[in-house]
């Protein structure tokens, strides 16, 4: 089953080079022809894979100081997320009220959950109602504005991601939610959240998001949790999320020092072209040098998190707070385009290596050809 997972990662990788191609033809900063074509083929060869990180990464631009060698790809990622993916641990990922429930009363600060729905089923506070109507819908909504101590809620698919399907409402937006979404809500699975007050200085990178560190994490044989990458998503454009699949934008962190580094990245959401940015669109706050708050704090509870919840690999949304870092969600396979970007390509990456080593033994072939880890 795993095989034909991978083939059908190979053809989407596929098709994903086709859409780039018209990207890269009008992209003066690319490399000579050929030279993309011999730097493509020697990663398809290495990689045993088809690699669309070679465009999607900007490995193909002339000015962009990147070493491809330690580029691994979405393709062979997968092959090492999925070697070691437990099913019954990511139902407790992928469901946020079941998530919420195992991690409440660990010691790792969540978001207040003020109720949840199961299509016409709405649950707060120890209690359940049908909701049917929209005027029951709006009611019902108002419950949840008055029991936030925020004033604001941020609705949620139970089951989802992506930052697909959420919107942050409050009493006077409430009868706009309700005419354009009630038939939606009452026919899907949603829990219902108070507001995060993030830091300041998050809310200064956009202050229409919460932006939020996404942190991954191995849990090595002998059940140590250690930490893989971490880099920091932005909301672009006024949008209530910073994930980069609907349009963020995201930047590297120094994992010494718990600082931006000089340069992120903007993606223009579903289609190809990522560009190079060294400040955020809409704030023009400049990245290179910015503490975050909370950082190592921070890392600390995605550890926590991951010895609560014993999966091999996650990806941890950790919010920065007033008062210090809160656990948003997990994801047992995450996205690790960002992450490769981030940190300038997983194979330099110790950690990384470890998981190879002791998990994916097939991919130990590359791993041999690469010199030591930075």
């Amino acid at each position: 089953m795993n095989r034909l997972k991978v083939a059908y990662r190979n053809t989407c990788e596929f098709v994903t080079v086709l859409r780039w191609l018209p990207v890269v033809a009008v992209d003066a900063s690319r490399k000579p022809f050929f030279s993309m074509l011999g730097e493509f083929a020697h990663l398809w060869l290495r990689d045993r894979a088809v690699p669309s990180h070679y465009f999607v990464h900007l490995l193909y631009q002339d000015n962009v100081s990147l070493d491809m060698k330690y580029h691994v790809g979405r393709v062979n990622t997968y092959r090492a997320f999925i070697s070691v993916f437990d099913p019954v641990l990511d139902t407790v990922l992928t469901n946020k009220v079941l998530f919420s429930l195992i991690l409440e009363g660990t010691g790792v600060e969540l978001p207040r959950t003020l109720g949840y729905n199961i299509k016409q089923h709405f649950y707060t506070g120890g209690s359940v109602e049908i909701v049917a109507e929209t005027e029951q819908l709006e009611r019902f909504l108002n419950g949840l504005v008055q029991g936030s101590s925020t004033g604001l809620v941020f609705a949620k698919p139970t089951m989802g991601g992506q930052g697909k399907g959420c919107f942050v409402f409050d009493g006077s937006t409430i009868p706009a939610v309700c005419s354009e979404s009630a038939v939606h809500i009452l026919n899907n699975d949603y829990v219902y959240q108070e507001a995060i007050s993030q830091h300041p200085m998050m809310a200064a990178l956009h202050p229409s998001s919460v932006n939020t560190l996404r942190i991954a994490t191995y849990q090595d044989e002998t059940g140590q949790v250690h930490i893989m990458s971490a880099f920091v998503r932005m909301g672009v454009g006024g949008s209530v999320v910073d994930n980069v699949g609907s349009g963020g934008c995201f930047v590297g962190i120094d994992m010494s020092k718990g600082t931006l580094l000089e340069r992120g990245f903007v993606s223009p959401g579903p289609g190809p072209g990522f560009r190079i940015i060294e400040r955020h669109p809409d704030t023009g706050l400049i990245f290179k040098g910015l503490q975050i708050p909370f950082f190592f704090d921070a890392l600390a509870v995605a550890r926590e998190a991951a010895t609560r919840i014993p999966v091999t690999t996650a990806g941890w949304d950790v919010a920065i707070g007033r008062e210090g870092p809160i656990l948003i969600e997990g994801n047992q396979i995450y996205g690790t385009t960002s992450a490769e970007m981030a940190c300038g390509g997983y194979w330099q990456n110790p950690i990384f290596r470890m998981l190879i080593s002791e998990r994916v033994p097939k991919m130990n072939r590359i791993l041999h050809k690469l010199p030591p880890s930075l």
